[in-house]
């Protein structure tokens, strides 16, 4: 019993000692465990020569080049940075900013574990005056008559590039923005087009004014039949002749008036005459013409159709149009020769329908500016100028590279705004093209920082204390129990 007794205290010292180093190692892996230091954060405040007040100014912090973050100035013309890590910037890498995409002189260093920085910076442009329209208005149009002018802009630092602002309207239906500023085109359909052009400049300013184009109704030309005969055909025989009109607006439809074709004929709403005859003889009879505005023109015509046993003859001679074009009535005996008449004014006209003519413009994308992987929107409008249904292949190319293609099918005077839709994950400045036209938009990195509480490391003086500490715990509580072992 004594025994035992005697080697308590023995007991309590180990109990005591396991416990300390229980305790030890557990403030240990509380060291351990912490997590890495915050970002680096830089403050400042942005000056610069001829703008002093900064508001609004873009800053761009790059380090080796690859950009770290980007900015723009408050009222107060401050700016906030966060690196992602101390893993992404080793201690003492060099920041770079550009303001205005004109790259300060003053540069910051990126120190771990440095609060804050404040870097007061100043850019070369002290001389650039501010970018401004100077183009005022512009002229009105009228429908089908060529368009050209040049808008004009002054001060920032060339070259400029021109852009009609999305969603602000378009320009009338044919015509084009090119991205030096030229506005190009035929107009088709008349009515006010209120839109607004935007110019940059190679400094990243940028200015911009709403306009206003009046365009008028094209004032058509008097539709008129410039077929004035038609070719013999013969019995039992394959027969096609197309008639052929001119003036109006298209698309024109045939009909026949009065008379009657020979058995066998049949005239189509396109004007062309075809069929196998059955019987010889002369036939004379009436057509018209009646085009898209209600306009409309006759003429009467005569077919002769010789039996498959008479010797084929070369069709009569065609006649001039008559000064003034009679009334059209059938012909009491047959006739090589036809007359006109047209609901409009003027003389006849020989020049054919033109055929589909397209024309491109508006191209625009919906953001200017958004982060890696969103979906960006490039829309643009195309335009059937001619005067017959035809397709264009519309190919949009990001950096000179084909990436989507569509083909558009209009009818005469139609248009459409055709959409395209794109992702990108790189950051940087894309450009967009269709054809001759052009805009952009820039791709930034997504932000991935957390928003997770994080705390700095403990230094190795505090480490050094904790143990210390512990250790000073154990020999106290070794001294006390010998002390009481003694007693």
């Amino acid at each position: 019993m004594t025994l035992f007794s005697s080697k308590r205290p023995l007991l309590h010292f180990f109990t005591a000692s396991i416990l300390s180093l229980l305790i030890l190692m557990s403030a240990s892996s509380f060291v351990l465990a912490q997590p890495p230091p915050p970002p680096q954060i830089f403050y400042g405040r942005v000056t610069i020569m001829g703008n002093p007040s900064g508001v609004g100014a873009t800053v761009i912090a790059k380090v080796s080049n690859i950009q770290l973050g980007s900015a723009t100035t408050d009222a107060q013309s401050l700016y906030t940075f966060s690196a992602s890590s101390d893993e992404t910037l080793a201690a003492g890498s060099t920041i770079d900013f550009y303001v205005n995409g004109v790259k300060a002189a003053e540069t910051a260093t990126y120190n771990p574990g440095a609060v804050m920085t404040e870097v007061n910076l100043t850019t070369n442009s002290a001389g650039t005056t501010p970018l401004t329209i100077v183009t005022s208005s512009l002229s009105g149009s009228t429908g089908g008559t060529s368009y050209l002018q040049t808008l004009q802009a002054s001060g920032g630092t060339s070259p400029y590039t021109w852009s009609v602002v999305a969603g602000s309207g378009s320009l009338p239906l044919g015509l084009s923005l090119s991205s030096s500023g030229v506005i190009s085109g035929t107009p088709t359909a008349a009515g006010t087009y209120s839109f607004t052009l935007q110019v940059n400049d190679s400094a990243s300013q940028s200015s911009s004014a709403t306009y206003s184009v009046t365009c008028s109704a094209a004032v058509a030309t008097p539709l008129s039949i410039t077929s004035y005969s038609l070719a013999g055909g013969t019995v039992g025989v394959s027969y096609s002749e197309s008639l052929a009109a001119s003036g109006g607006t298209a698309p024109y439809s045939w009909a026949l008036f009065s008379g009657s074709l020979p058995p066998g004929l049949s005239l189509g709403s396109n004007g062309v005459v075809s069929g196998i005859p059955g019987n010889a003889s002369v036939y004379t009879f009436t057509v018209g013409i009646t085009d898209s505005a209600s306009q409309s023109s006759s003429t009467t015509l005569s077919i002769t159709i010789l039996s498959a046993s008479s010797a084929p003859t070369a069709p009569p001679p065609a006649a001039p149009p008559p000064s003034t074009p009679p009334a059209s009535s059938p012909a009491s005996t047959p006739s090589t020769t036809s007359t006109t008449s047209s609901s409009g004014t003027g003389q006849a006209s020989t020049t054919p329908a033109s055929a589909s003519a397209f024309s491109i413009s508006n191209l625009a994308a919906n953001v200017s500016s958004t982060t890696a992987g969103n979906l960006v929107n490039i829309s643009v409008s195309v335009a059937n100028n001619g005067k017959a249904q035809g397709s264009k292949t519309l190919v949009v190319k990001i950096n000179d590279e084909g990436v989507a293609q569509e083909d558009v099918v209009l009818e005469p005077g139609e248009s459409k705004v055709v959409s395209f839709t794109v992702t990108k994950n790189t950051p940087g400045t894309y450009k967009v093209g269709v054809e001759a036209l052009s805009t952009s938009f820039d791709v930034q990195a997504a932000d991935t920082s957390s928003s997770t509480q994080q705390y700095p490391p403990l230094s190795p003086t505090i480490v050094v204390i904790i143990f210390g500490c512990g250790i000073l715990a154990i020999l106290v509580l070794l001294v006390l129990i010998i002390r009481k072992y003694r007693s």
